[in-house]
């Protein structure tokens, strides 16, 4: 049976993620810091349901500790086939001026540093140069990463930036090696994160915001995790999945091709939308790429005035390759 491993898998999108990659026939290896317990029922209950499964203790943010979690795996029936680097943390809401160098530390030995050893000896046990059999990395991305966070996390933004441009460039350094690395970008999800920055109920409050007025829950995302990790993705890599809302791009889309001067082109990357705009004066045309992160009103200038085009609140993102 082919491992997976899901690190923060004992809560969240991580907890989600194991259960459903249990159910696609994994031998899931079950990652926690200090949540020994919730680990543990995580593992317990996709033993219930027929699966198989183990937690596994390790600080992602400790090299030595990461490298002995890869060594645990080496002891365990089946090869590597599937990382999820999910484990990330954030701290109390706050702006820039008021952020330590230990805060920043902190979280980006977890969110950037941990994700790049866990990749880094991944790599090692799945490449075909390596003798592996290949596999599929996941990055949990965010929102955050195109939207900043202003006024909340930007260090925990940052990181995640950095989390994508680790996904855009082992993408295409492993890709020969029959390895993929791809990445989600979560963003209003309702999961106990929301608490660790001090605002429980952030969703909620924001949630009217969003098009489908509602938050998003874990599940949604540990499916499109799944979905990278199968042989359905077999041909994507290095690309971003959105974990927000697409419902109303059409409406959004027509709303915008009915304004005159301004004809819209929409096309497929990987699994991500765009919608690009061509837009024009009356002095000249220049095109500009929408990448559909958050607009707020007036949503975009027209021919020198503030438009709304019904995008405000949009959050996007989606596979700029």
């Amino acid at each position: 049976m082919d491992l997976a491993l899901v690190t923060g898998g004992s809560r969240g999108i991580g907890r989600a993620t194991a259960l459903m990659l249990a159910q696609a026939g994994y031998r899931v290896a079950v990652n926690y810091r200090k949540r020994a317990t919730e680990a543990q029922q995580v593992v317990t209950e996709i033993e219930a349901q027929g699966g198989s499964a183990f937690a596994v203790q390790a600080d992602i943010a400790d090299e030595a500790q990461v490298v002995r979690m890869f060594q645990q795996l080496d002891q365990q029936a089946g090869n590597l086939r599937v990382l999820v680097n999910n484990a990330g943390i954030l701290f109390t809401q706050c702006r820039v001026e008021d952020l330590d160098a230990e805060r920043i530390q902190r979280v980006f030995a977890t969110n950037v540093t941990g994700t790049f050893i866990c990749c880094r000896e991944a790599v090692k046990r799945m490449s075909t140069a390596h003798g592996g059999q290949g596999g599929s990395i996941i990055n949990v991305s965010s929102a955050a990463a195109r939207l900043g966070a202003p006024g909340e996390y930007v260090d925990y933004a940052a990181s995640k930036g950095a989390m994508d441009t680790l996904t855009k460039g082992l993408s295409l350094e492993v890709a020969a090696q029959g390895i993929r690395v791809n990445s989600v970008r979560p963003g209003l999800i309702y999961t106990e994160m929301h608490a660790d920055g001090g605002e429980p109920g952030r969703v909620d409050r924001v949630a009217s915001s969003l098009p489908m007025q509602r938050g998003g829950q874990a599940e949604e995302i540990a499916a499109a995790i799944i979905w990278l990790a199968s042989d359905s993705a077999s041909y994507a890599t290095g690309t971003f999945i959105i974990g927000m809302i697409f419902k109303c791009m059409h409406s959004i889309i027509a709303q915008i091709s009915n304004k005159k001067h301004f004809p819209v082109r929409t096309y497929i990357d990987g699994m991500g939308m765009c919608a690009c705009l061509t837009i024009r004066d009356n002095m000249r045309t220049f095109g500009k790429r929408y990448m559909l992160d958050k607009f707020t009103q007036p949503a975009v200038t027209f021919d020198g005035k503030d438009s709304d085009t019904g995008m405000s609140g949009i959050y996007g993102i989606i596979c700029d390759q």
